[in-house]
């Protein structure tokens, strides 16, 4: 409710809605997400040392920067329509390109808009079927990214080790599709209700319609996992941050920025202190990969996440004495080309001494 949205003219009606907020460029100045520009097949968003925006006279609406975005900061203006039919709860799509004639139907920009977190949110409504009617993906710039059908694969393979209904994609030629599109819309495949049945319903729909649209609203800015059950141990999971043991320094930095709390530092009496990595949480905005300076932090995708706790030991700096905490030294040993991170833990030296390495400059020649 409280987050804005940049403001729009006629004249860049195409463009979909930022929220300025989410943006990780609105976080921290160092961040390096480019994934909207990296998405964008007309060229049309501009980031520099300076500017975030959209070049209006290039962007054509295709919304492939929806789906892009890991902190869903822009907001899509077209989605699939749900239709209860004999056969389930079915959401029909058209791409724009596809040549469906009927204006009343369900259009988008690009099929390839609906990304992980759209499809889960499809399943999370209980949607079974995803009906679609597409145009020649091979010969249009915007089917040259990542596909709807890799997308689905990978939402449906996490919605099988949570023991859930997958999500059947049916796609169909387009007037194959406008007969179905149609079909659904047909009142026969409404249940027939007794007199007071009907009453009954004219109170129940509008009090569930708007118990959906809140819902969905909830839903818009939820990281991918929390989309899903929790998931067991060895279950993949959308994302989920990876801190190398050898390599991390103890500072912090990730834990302090994260803007979805995928990672916190736990002080449980009796257990000590550790790095608690909540993979559910991670939207992927890479900000803790930003800020990291010794590359200790790495994301993965689709994957079981392998820890969940990282445990911590305190240390006091030999340089300046400080007290500090460093994850446990590992059972392997470390291996060459990691010999110098791993020098602090035989001789600790703190985050900021590790990085100033006051011993190199004992043997630096003052100028007279």
């Amino acid at each position: 409710m409280g987050e804005e949205r940049l403001p729009l003219t006629p004249a860049t009606a195409m463009i979909p809605d930022v929220i300025a907020a989410r943006c990780v460029h609105s976080i921290i100045t160092q961040a390096r997400c480019r994934a909207c520009a990296g998405a964008c097949p007309q060229s049309a968003w501009v980031i520099d040392d300076e500017r975030l925006g959209i070049d209006a006279n290039r962007c054509d609406g295709c919304e492939l920067c929806v789906p892009a975005c890991p902190q869903a900061a822009i907001v899509a203006r077209f989605s699939p329509a749900p239709r209860r039919t004999r056969q389930g709860l079915l959401a029909f799509a058209a791409c724009e390109r596809a040549g469906v004639r009927d204006a009343d139907t369900p259009i988008m920009p690009c099929l390839h808009a609906l990304g992980s977190r759209e499809l889960l949110r499809l399943a999370r409504a209980g949607v079974d079927r995803l009906v679609t009617a597409r145009g020649a993906c091979d010969q249009c710039p915007r089917g040259q990214g990542e596909q709807l059908g890799d997308c689905l694969l990978a939402v449906n393979q996490l919605l099988k080790a949570r023991q859930l209904a997958c999500l059947v994609h049916e796609e169909l030629a387009p007037p194959t599709w406008e007969d179905a599109w149609r079909s659904a819309q047909d009142p026969a495949n409404d249940q027939r209700l007794s007199r007071r049945g009907f009453f009954l319903q004219a109170i129940r729909v509008p009090v569930q319609r708007l118990r959906e649209r809140l819902m969905e609203d909830e839903d818009q800015g939820l990281p991918p996992g929390r989309l899903l059950p929790p998931a067991a141990p060895g279950e993949p999971v959308p994302l989920a941050p990876q801190l190398e043991t050898l390599l991390c320094t103890g500072c912090d930095a990730c834990v302090r920025l994260c803007p979805q709390g995928a990672l916190g530092l736990e002080r449980a009496e009796g257990l000590g202190q550790a790095y608690v990595i909540d993979a559910a949480s991670c939207s992927g905005c890479g900000i803790c990969i930003d800020v990291c300076a010794t590359g200790a932090v790495s994301l993965l995708r689709w994957q079981p996440p392998p820890l969940d706790r990282l445990p911590l030991v305190t240390q006091r700096c030999r340089a300046c004495g400080v007290n500090f905490h460093l994850p446990r030294w590992p059972q392997d040993p470390p291996q060459p080309d990691r010999e110098a991170p791993t020098r602090r833990h035989r001789q600790p030296l703190c985050p900021i001494c590790f990085r100033a390495d006051h011993a190199q400059r004992l043997f630096q020649v003052l100028p007279g």
